[in-house]
């Protein structure tokens, strides 16, 4: 099976970089594959992914240095399954909210003895970078989960608890609307910094999102995995500048 250098990366104390994709277009999961991050995220949550395009998107991965992560649309057995059937070779699985919810996700994703996942990943079976995949899947599969609540938040010291999972991933701004608190106020930065110790305490790694400005102060606080904007900003981002330098050319 193909190695995962995100796991390993973490392991040495190193930051990894990701964003997340979420146009449904494998044209453009084969461009950004090509940029260098250490993975790209595909948010079959909140983006516009089938499973027939998700497939595609995994196919053009699988060739190149970038590994195929996913944020899963919810917490359920069949579909991370599904997920991890097409490629996946990390997770993330959002609304994590107690020690249960944070043991389900390692069941679905692990075959046993760690976890309950069914056997039947076809794609694995003939594709020459996944062989051996059934003996090495459970090694190799990087599992975040994010913790984006109240709840989540009050039970981070049973979620932390569970084993088989690498990282408690902050989802800032789902938590700033559960806590009814402003992004970077001294009540959210708190809880994440509650999150923070949690995670140290039990051996996690830590995730979240982060703007760029953010991400210095992130990475003194211990993160490492690091999600940082969507395809779809980066093109707006990108064509928004694009035409300012280009009007700036006609007033000339």
């Amino acid at each position: 099976m193909r190695d995962n250098p995100v796991i390993k990366k973490l392991a040495r104390g190193e930051p990894v970089f990701t964003t997340w994709l979420d146009l449904n277009c494998p044209l453009s999961v084969e461009i950004m594959a090509q940029v260098g991050f250490d993975a790209l995220t595909i948010d079959v949550q909140h983006g516009h992914w089938d499973y027939s395009m998700l497939l595609n998107a995994f196919q053009v991965m699988t060739h190149t240095a970038t590994l195929p992560f996913a944020r899963v649309p919810v917490n359920e057995f069949s579909s991370i399954g599904r997920i991890l059937d097409l490629g996946a070779m990390g997770l993330v699985v959002p609304m994590v909210n107690t020690a249960e919810d944070a043991q389900r996700a390692v069941d679905a994703t692990y075959f046993g003895p760690l976890g309950s996942r069914s056997l039947g990943a076809l794609r694995m079976d003939i594709v020459e970078a996944h062989r051996n995949y059934v003996q090495e899947a459970n090694s190799k599969i990087f599992l975040a989960v994010q913790i984006e609540s109240v709840q989540a938040v009050n039970n981070v010291e049973e979620i932390a608890a569970v084993e088989d999972i690498h990282c408690l991933f902050v989802g800032p701004g789902d938590l700033s609307v559960s806590m009814g608190a402003n992004a970077g106020s001294d009540e959210h930065e708190g809880a994440i910094q509650h999150v923070v110790e949690v995670a140290n305490n039990h051996g996690k790694y830590l995730g979240i999102y982060a703007e760029i400005g953010q991400i210095p102060h992130r990475l003194a606080q211990g993160f490492q995995f690091i999600v940082s904007r969507a395809e779809s900003d980066l093109l707006l981002t990108g064509a928004t500048d694009f035409l300012r330098d280009l009007l700036a050319c006609g007033a000339e």
